[in-house]
């Protein structure tokens, strides 16, 4: 088995601990008026909307040799116009 770098666990780690705190703390209080199965449904879509994104940021990525953030990747795959919006939403 492959050893993982510490710093791409590190990395791991507060992505996935940021995710899950920022669910875990602001969503329930936000869809308690709504009930228990309306807000499991609305995590439900939330959660294949987030994962349907990173698929498809993880496919973008892996056709670029070396490393490339969002930026760049934007700008090379969508242009200009894209790679400004990137760098200001980013």
């Amino acid at each position: 088995m492959k050893k993982i770098n510490s710093s791409v666990l590190g990395g791991i780690l507060l992505v996935s601990g940021t995710c899950i705190g920022a669910g875990m703390l602001g969503l329930p209080v936000r869809t308690a008026a709504g009930g228990f199965f309306p807000t499991i449904g609305a995590f439900l879509i939330v959660w294949f909307f987030m994962t349907c994104s990173a698929l498809a940021y993880l496919e973008v990525s892996l056709r670029f040799k070396g490393q490339v953030n969002l930026i760049t990747m934007a700008g090379q795959t969508l242009g200009k116009g894209a790679k400004v919006l990137a760098w200001l939403t980013y």
